[in-house]
């Protein structure tokens, strides 16, 4: 069954100018205009990945996001931001938003619905860069964090993130598997939103 992503068209079309095609192949894509039309058809539609544009911190659109997840349980959310607001992140991370993108990422759109429909945490590379940042200044206490990883192999794996590497490229050059990489990445991510 093809799986079906509900956007708004303004994101669309931002994608398409940067992407130079759609990058959706293999998704049903529903598109709307505005908010009225979005819930509309989240509830008709019933969705697989629900994108949000948030032109700006909003947190009626985060109350918004916790009504969907209660009425479409199975649903997952991807959050394209204007800027890197981490206070606005965090929260909804808290409240399950597993995919975010920066405006200016808007290419890497098709590749975080394609990442997040497989429920990975997908965090644009700027945006990757910044929390790494933040994760870095942090003291990490990797011991409570993690058994048998100390902090050098934390800050190695940072680097490698902030520096906008791909999971399996972390893998190669950390010597661990591409599952083991996500899994401490999505810790160290929620790890982050919990202190914010």
């Amino acid at each position: 069954m093809t799986e079906k992503v509900l956007i708004s068209r303004d994101t669309i079309r931002l994608h398409h100018k940067d992407s130079g095609s759609n990058g959706f192949n293999g998704y049903k894509v529903i598109e709307v205009d505005n908010r009225k039309e979005y819930i509309q058809s989240a509830m008709t539609e019933k969705p697989d990945v629900l994108v949000q544009y948030m032109l700006k911190p909003d947190f009626s659109l985060i109350t918004d996001i916790e009504l969907m997840r209660k009425l479409l349980p199975e649903a997952l959310f991807i959050g394209v931001l204007n800027y890197p607001h981490k206070y606005y992140i965090a929260e909804m991370l808290r409240a399950g938003v597993l995919g975010y993108l920066l405006i200016t990422d808007i290419e890497e759109l098709s590749q975080a619905v394609k990442y997040v429909s497989k429920l990975n945490i997908y965090i644009s590379g700027k945006l990757r860069k910044a929390i790494a940042h933040d994760l870095l200044e942090m003291n990490l206490d990797s011991d409570k964090l993690f058994e048998h990883i100390n902090n050098d192999h934390i800050r190695n794996l940072l680097d490698h993130v902030g520096n906008g590497k791909t999971v399996d490229q972390i893998s190669s050059d950390m010597a661990i598997s591409e599952q083991t990489v996500k899994s401490l990445v999505e810790t160290l991510f929620i790890n982050w939103a919990s202190k914010i």
